[in-house]
């Protein structure tokens, strides 16, 4: 006895494509979740180094967007200089750094000033050298003025414009530093979302199992 069994044309591609449709969307549906998982396990080292709710959301995720065997989520930050608080870095001057001083007024979007904000938005700042020790920059301000303590409170705008505006009236006047000079500074790492995204990955086969139906007859609806 000869028995012959042929496989419909056609329907051995069309359970292959259906096996490879589930795959994909039980992969990118996996991705997608792991990708959710790194955004949100970044954002919390960035926040336990003592950052702000703003700096971690910062750290976003870009998502696959259609189901594909290989699917790709991307996180990155919208900071451009984010990455040296994950890597640690020396910043050299040219050929200084000028670190605020706690006189220094706010500046937009940042607790202090620049020295180029400070000049666009107060007046012109003086160079201050120290035999043997960093140069500062200050602003002159007329003695008539309150007094302010250089390092232990804050001046406002209004005072250094005032003792702007007066020195041109031969007041006497005395120079508030506001910021000092160094050559380098060094920015130790911080937080490590790599290590937290590489954890969140290792999650992947986990939300690909939830992801993929089983083989005891329960049915997926495509979406």
């Amino acid at each position: 006895m000869n028995l012959k069994f042929n496989v419909p044309p056609g329907q051995w591609i069309k359970a292959t494509d259906l096996y490879q449709a589930l795959m994909a969307k039980a992969l990118t549906g996996a991705m997608r979740d792991v990708g959710k998982l790194g955004r949100e396990r970044g954002r919390q080292a960035i926040t336990a180094a003592g950052f702000s709710n703003k700096f971690a959301n910062s750290l976003v995720a870009k998502l696959p967007a259609k189901d594909t065997l290989a699917p790709t989520a991307y996180i990155h930050t919208t900071i451009n200089y984010a990455d040296v608080f994950e890597t640690g870095a020396v910043i050299a001057g040219k050929p200084y750094l000028w670190l605020p001083l706690p006189t220094v007024p706010p500046g937009p979007g940042r607790p202090h000033m620049t020295p180029k904000q400070y000049v666009e938005n107060v007046g012109p700042l003086v160079t201050m050298h120290r035999a043997g020790k960093p140069p500062m920059l200050g602003a002159r301000v007329a003695i008539s003025a309150p007094r302010p303590q250089p390092f232990g409170r804050f001046v406002s705008r209004r005072i250094l414009r005032r003792g702007i505006s007066t020195r041109r009236g031969g007041q006497p006047t005395q120079v508030i530093p506001l910021f000092v000079g160094v050559p380098a500074v060094n920015i130790p790492k911080k937080f490590d979302v790599h290590a937290a995204v590489v954890d969140a990955f290792g999650h992947l086969d986990d939300f690909y199992r939830r992801q993929f139906p089983g083989y005891d007859g329960q049915k997926m609806s495509f979406i």
